[in-house]
């Protein structure tokens, strides 16, 4: 199970966006409680209005790596830095790798070159002010990726001593969600695949919406220092600090 990611379109459906700081624990059980529910969200555009846009002048964007895990590169980082920037903003995964990420809620890149990049861009961040965005955490961005990827980025704020304001955006579905969805006809099969059908959704172990800039816009109001998110388009996470500061 777990191609649905990849393979499917639905409209309509929600992202979760969870406020912590950096050393609140996090226990699957209490999730609910802490849940900020942000559904089918307003146009970007309507939320930005013309005098934003008219005020918006530059957004300095760094991306330390194409993959978190891949390597960010401490010269490169000081570099960045000495020029100045706004914001980070990375993705940790690919639909290209297949869908055992998201079925099995594992990582592609290993757990050390997670938190090697991370130790360099949390560093980045303490000491510059600027946003950390990271999209499609843990390589396919379900639930359990989000909350390896979360686990790596307390780790550090604890033993660095750093104090963020971590919003977590989780992207699962459930099957329910989905068969809602297809029986009020919202679920669209992208080409070459046929109509979807319940037989398929109910042999998913993990289904992921493909979130688009508007959670991380979301968590960005209400003052988030670090976002970790799940499945997302990859423009997402490049596009939501621009589009927050009301870039046309």
């Amino acid at each position: 199970g777990g191609e649905g990611h990849a393979r499917r379109r639905a409209r309509g459906l929600t992202a979760v966006v969870s406020m912590r700081s950096a050393h609140e624990s996090m226990r699957p059980a209490e999730r609910p409680a802490d849940y900020r529910v942000v559904g089918e969200p307003a146009s970007l555009r309507a939320r930005q209005g013309a005098s934003m846009q008219a005020q918006f002048t530059q957004v300095r964007l760094f991306v330390p790596v194409g993959s978190l895990g891949a390597g960010v590169r401490a010269d490169e980082v000081e570099a960045a830095i000495e020029r100045g920037f706004d914001v980070m903003a990375m993705d940790a995964g690919s639909t290209d790798s297949g869908a055992a990420y998201l079925a099995t809620g594992t990582s592609k890149n290993n757990r050390s070159a997670v938190k090697a990049d991370l130790l360099l861009a949390m560093g980045a961040q303490a000491r510059t002010g600027a946003k950390l965005i990271v999209g499609t955490a843990g390589q396919a961005g379900g639930d359990a990726n989000v909350d390896w990827t979360v686990e790596i980025v307390r780790e550090i704020a604890r033993e660095k001593g750093y104090r963020p304001r971590i919003a977590v955006i989780y992207s699962e579905q459930t099957q329910a969600t989905i068969k809602a969805k297809l029986a009020a006809g919202k679920v669209q099969p992208l080409a070459p695949l046929g109509p979807l059908d319940e037989a398929t959704i109910e042999a998913c172990d993990h289904i992921v919406a493909l979130m688009g800039p508007e959670p991380y816009v979301a968590a960005l109001d209400q003052g988030a220092d670090i976002i970790i998110g799940g499945r997302s388009t990859d423009p997402a996470v490049l596009a939501a600090f621009p589009i927050w500061k009301g870039a046309p």
